[in-house]
């Protein structure tokens, strides 16, 4: 079990999510002291951090699901977990379902306009795995969707866009 939890570590770039966390952290800072006056609530903190792993997650396992035909033809990315058959395909399914109820769940604690806008985040969180196949400005897309993070923070504890 703590073996297969290291796969899925790996499999996520956990690494990545740790690097992304204080965008996120600083826009809920900015959201709080620009609009409001004040500093970040902990639960806020608590549930922005929350939404990100769930988000950064999803992603994650979503392009490895999505590359992983690609993957297996490709020397530099066929010991990924999935081509190399340390995971199943439905194993990574079921844990971007989990990873986007988290967000979900997450956005929902936050506030109403986090769950509105939540459709948005998802789709680019998606469609940034296929733009590989169609153009090479898709580091661009993926630039955009994490600068998302520190915008949906700002929406986090602020309520407005």
């Amino acid at each position: 079990m703590i073996r297969k939890f290291r796969i899925f570590l790996e499999m996520i770039k956990v690494e990545h999510t740790v690097f992304a966390l204080p965008f996120a952290f600083i826009g809920a800072l900015l959201g709080a002291v620009v609009m409001e006056n004040r500093l970040p609530q902990w639960s806020e903190i608590g549930w922005v951090l929350l939404a990100m792993v769930g988000a950064r997650s999803a992603a994650m396992g979503l392009n490895r699901v999505i590359d992983r035909v690609i993957d297996k033809k490709n020397p530099r990315t066929e010991k990924r977990a999935i081509p190399a058959g340390l995971l199943k395909t439905s194993e990574v399914i079921l844990f971007i379902a989990i990873s986007f109820i988290v967000l979900f769940f997450a956005a929902a604690k936050l506030n109403p306009l986090c769950i509105k806008l939540m459709p948005i985040a998802v789709l680019m969180l998606v469609f940034y795995s296929y733009t590989k196949r169609f153009t090479w400005l898709c580091h661009l897309v993926l630039g955009l969707t994490i600068g998302l993070a520190p915008l949906g923070a700002w929406v986090a504890v602020t309520g407005e866009f």
